[in-house]
């Protein structure tokens, strides 16, 4: 492992559960490595995502967001604040008939949009 995906990976990891975008990751990593790129960042996550090694949670209107807890879970992410919340694995049942013909279903990925209790109290 090169010191940036280590750096990186640490970044993330010190992120906690908040599930950070690239640019968040970017500035934790600078933090531990200062010359390192937001490139280097993006190309690394990319990466590491392709071989499973982290998740990658694409957002609607924002951007793709990361989670190093590569257990087989959910997501929520509140449409106000952003944030998003882990939900248990199983959450969603795909039966065969909704498989494309041809095809073999290899993972699902959901993505619930809520409203967060703490957006629901200040409105």
């Amino acid at each position: 492992m090169t010191i940036q995906r280590k750096v990186i990976w640490n970044a993330l990891k010190a992120a906690g559960k908040t599930h950070p975008n690239a640019e968040t990751i970017y500035r934790l990593a600078k933090e531990e490595l200062p010359h390192i790129s937001m490139g280097t960042v993006y190309r690394n996550l990319s990466d590491m995502s392709a071989k499973g090694e982290i998740l990658r949670i694409p957002v609607m209107d924002g951007p793709d967001r990361f989670d190093w807890d590569i257990s087989r879970h959910d997501h929520a992410v509140c449409r106000v604040c952003g944030r998003l919340f882990d939900l248990p694995a199983g959450v969603t049942y795909i039966p065969d008939r909704c498989v494309p013909k041809g095809c073999r279903l290899l993972d699902t990925q959901l993505l619930l949009q809520c409203i967060c209790t703490e957006c629901e109290e200040s409105t």
